[in-house]
């Protein structure tokens, strides 16, 4: 759900150790530039996701559901 491969950070299978390094290879050999939209990606998704409002809201939907 808070990642999206290659815009606000990577995901592999579990227990795939290549995966992993991959990731973290690739990560590691980021440019500047790259680095620094990856991490705005990653807070703009964090913050849409996970903000009090949206929380609160996703809580209203829930209840809204239930009645």
């Amino acid at each position: 759900e808070q990642i999206v491969h290659a815009y606000s950070g990577w995901l592999y299978e579990p227990s795939n150790a290549r995966g992993l390094a991959e990731a973290i290879d690739f990560a590691l050999n980021l440019g500047d530039e790259a680095r620094l939209t990856m991490k705005q990606n990653a807070r703009s998704r964090a913050i849409e996701l996970f903000s009090k409002e949206s929380m609160a809201q996703k809580t209203l939907n829930v209840y809204a559901e239930l009645l």
